[in-house]
């Protein structure tokens, strides 16, 4: 299955990157249609999608619970893009961020680390 191989090449990440005595913190990237309802709706439009045959949310649910289940340390920024579904955070066309996207990102991921390391 998709998701054991990668709950195992996450395990082997953080296993290799202990071992080497570096701390791994995986960072989950939403996708722009997750983000904002206008994009999910352009993108049912574009593919004829049935929305009642997703759950936009579920890979993030299932990747939690592989951190959880490992003890890996994981930052999903999908509630923050989500808060911040009305600013435009990817570029046209691309699931790249844009700049207000990566400001945003980098201070949630700044945020974490501060809360991890600077208590």
């Amino acid at each position: 299955e998709l998701f054991q191989y990668f709950e195992n090449t996450l395990v082997a990440i953080d296993k290799n990157a202990k071992q080497a005595g570096i701390q791994v913190h995986f960072v989950v990237y939403p996708m722009r249609f997750q983000q904002s309802e206008a994009e999910w709706n352009a993108t049912k439009e574009l593919y004829a999608l049935n929305q009642s045959a997703f759950d936009l949310e579920n890979p993030n649910r299932i990747i939690a619970s592989i951190c959880n289940k490992n003890q890996l340390s994981c930052l999903d920024l999908l509630p923050v893009f989500k808060e911040n579904g009305n600013q435009i955070l990817h570029f046209p066309f691309d699931q790249h961020w844009n700049k207000q996207g990566n400001l945003l990102a980098g201070k949630e991921i700044a945020k974490f680390i501060k809360e991890k390391y600077f208590k």
